[in-house]
């Protein structure tokens, strides 16, 4: 678990809004014995993809990686033996996450999970 602060967190979330950006799809995979964040989306409120510039540092972006990264650690086995995908969307008005996990054990599962980003609670599953 990394040591983000919720100062951080909020400070974070305040940059993210005053940039435009409304919301956040963080799309992940693993198998084997590995697993990682593949790509970042940041939308607008309308859904419009926006592309990130110097408005937002390198700080920001790595402190939404290492809390989704804590996030999607703590759910269902994604990344080991069969392993998994799925997509983690951040709400950055008010915090709030949505995962849809999908589990590899010869076929694929999909689970739902929810929470604020705003806490350092574990996911709840739906």
């Amino acid at each position: 678990m990394s040591k983000i602060t919720q100062l951080q967190k909020d400070i974070c979330l305040i940059e993210l809004n005053l940039s435009g950006i409304t919301n956040i799809e963080f799309s992940y995979s693993g198998g084997g014995d590995d697993g990682a964040i593949d790509d970042i989306n940041y939308l607008n409120m309308d859904g419009d993809t926006i592309i990130i510039n110097k408005e937002i540092s390198e700080n920001i972006i790595n402190i939404l990686e290492d809390t989704a990264d804590d996030l999607l650690c703590q759910i269902t086995d994604w990344w080991n033996n069969d392993g998994g995908y799925g997509e983690l969307t951040l709400n950055t008005i008010d915090g709030d996450y949505k995962i849809k996990n999908n589990v590899g054990n010869m076929t694929y599962s999909a689970e739902f999970y929810e929470g604020s980003f705003l806490t350092n609670k574990p996911p709840k599953y739906l």
